[in-house]
């Protein structure tokens, strides 16, 4: 769930930052999956916890 809404806000925070013509997408988009990723996890362990 959070996986996709991170990853297009970082797609478009690097479009604000660099620019469309040299926008590291790939890399940003990649780095919010991962984040994204993480926060599904955390959030799927503390809801088992309980």
């Amino acid at each position: 769930m959070y996986t996709i809404i991170l990853a297009i806000i970082a797609g478009i925070f690097s479009i604000f930052c660099y620019g469309l013509s040299e926008a590291p997408l790939s890399r940003d988009i990649f780095l919010g999956l991962i984040a994204g990723t993480l926060i599904d996890i955390y959030l799927l362990l503390k809801r088992k916890m309980k």
